[in-house]
C-alpha cells in the first residue's frame, strides 16, 4: 500500500552576500586537504537556509512545488532532514505520550535533490528515530542521490563554488552529531575549518518543541524527542 508523503518546510532565507560577480552552482565538489588561506577578492553568493524537512511514506514529487524557484535561486541550499530515509531499522519507540518518529522512503533523496537542496543537515534528534541502521541506510539515499551531508561528530563538510571555498558544520545536542553540550570541541572544529575556508557556516538545531518552547541544552531528556 502506498502512503501520501509529507513534508515540513520552515524558513527558506537568502542571507549570504560575500560581494563582487555573481557565482553559478553547477556542480558542488567536496574538496579534501588543507589549503593555504588567502586574503583576495570574494565573489558573491547566495545562502538558502531551510529548516525542518520531515517526509513519510513515499515520495511525491509535487510537495516543492510552491517552494522550487526560491530553492533554484539559491547557490547553496541548505536544510535540515528531520527523520530517516530509510526501510530499516527500528523505531525508537512506539509513538505513545509525545514521542515521535519520521521515517521516509529512500526515494525522497532524490525528490529533494531536484528540488534545489544541496546539502542537508543530520545533526537533530529524529536523526537515529530508526536506530543506526537507519541512520547509515540515510546516508547512503543521499549520498547516491548526490546530496552532501553535514552533522556528523567531528564533521567537516568542505564545498567549493567557483573561487570560494566554503565550510559547513552542523551541531546539536547529542552523542550522534556534533556536540553542542561540548562547546570547546565544537569551537575548536570551527577554528580549523575556518584556517581552509573562506566562509564558515555552522548550523544548530536545539531546543524543545510544542508551546512555550523553551531551550535547554543542559537537560537532554527535554530534548530527545
Amino acid at each position: 500500500m502506498r502512503h501520501p508523503g509529507r513534508v515540513l518546510l520552515l524558513a527558506l532565507v537568502p542571507v549570504l552576500l560575500l560581494g563582487g560577480a555573481a557565482s553559478a552552482l553547477g556542480e558542488l565538489p567536496t574538496t579534501t586537504g588543507v589549503a593555504t588561506h588567502e586574503a583576495a577578492p570574494l565573489g558573491t553568493l547566495t545562502f538558502v537556509a531551510g529548516g525542518d524537512i520531515a517526509v513519510t511514506g513515499d515520495p511525491d514529487v509535487r510537495v516543492f512545488d510552491g517552494i522550487r524557484r526560491y530553492l533554484r535561486e539559491g547557490d547553496l541550499v541548505v536544510a535540515n532532514l528531520e527523520g530517516t530515509l530509510a526501510t530499516s531499522g527500528a523505531p525508537k519507540c512506539s509513538g505513545g505520550d509525545g514521542c515521535f518518529t519520521f521515517r521516509g522512503s529512500p526515494a525522497w533523496a532524490d525528490v529533494l535533490r531536484r528540488a534545489g537542496f544541496d546539502v542537508l543537515n543530520v545533526a537533530n534528534n529524529h536523526a537515529l528515530d530508526y536506530g543506526a541502521e537507519g541512520q547509515s541506510e540515510t546516508l547512503a539515499s543521499l549520498r547516491e542521490a548526490g546530496l552532501l551531508e553535514q552533522g556528523l561528530p567531528g564533521q567537516v563538510q568542505h564545498v567549493s563554488l567557483r573561487d570560494i571555498r566554503i565550510a559547513l558544520i552542523g551541531c546539536a545536542p547529542y552523542g550522534w552529531a556534533q556536540s553542542l553540550l561540548d562547546v570547546a570541541g565544537t569551537a575548536r572544529l570551527v577554528r580549523s575549518a575556518a584556517r581552509s575556508a573562506d566562509v564558515v557556516i555552522v548550523y544548530m538545531h536545539a531546543g524543545r518543541g510544542g508551546v512555550g518552547h523553551r531551550p535547554r541544552l543542559g537537560r537532554r531528556r527535554d530534548v530527545s524527542r
